[in-house]
């Protein structure tokens, strides 16, 4: 328009302040109707709720299409976010997706073979320590889109 420099200093001025307002850990839950959530959903419930309960400041999330990621990100969880995909085009997706650090990995056959990949990977980041415990969400069976319904606790 006119004023293109008016313009962008506004657009500058509501990033920044959306940047600096505190994000609630667990948002959203509150809105969800008794019955109606989703199994994506109860999970991202439950991460909300094992994180604070346990001080874990990792959750690994296994995804074939990014829409759990997605779920738990919207939740606000309050840990970081490490989504492990095989799937180039869910990999750049993911990217965009606030609080996830997406990586594009190697094909697993198993949890046990996604979960090494996830400890190394975050061993060598720094996202953990030797030790630490993590919380880690996936389907099963493995390795099929749209069966999230795992949460467990795991031990880098």
């Amino acid at each position: 328009g006119r004023h293109p420099v008016l313009a962008a200093e506004a657009m500058r001025r509501i990033t920044s302040a959306a940047e600096q307002a505190e994000v609630t850990r667990g948002q959203g839950l509150d809105r969800v109707a008794p019955g109606s959530a989703t199994t994506e959903e109860t999970i991202a419930a439950a991460v909300v709720t094992a994180a604070r309960m346990m001080g874990a400041q990792s959750l690994v999330v296994f995804t074939k299409s990014g829409f759990s990621a997605r779920v738990m990100a919207a939740r606000r969880p309050g840990v970081r976010i490490m989504v492990l995909t095989d799937q180039p085009r869910t990999y750049r997706q993911l990217a965009l997706v606030w609080g996830v650090v997406p990586f594009l990995v190697a094909p697993a056959e198993t949890y046990q073979d996604m979960l090494t990949i996830a400890r190394g990977l975050l061993l060598r980041h720094g996202f953990a320590e030797a030790g630490e415990r993590i919380l880690v969400t996936a389907g099963v069976p493995f390795n099929i889109p749209g069966t999230t319904n795992l949460l467990k606790v795991e031990t880098v």
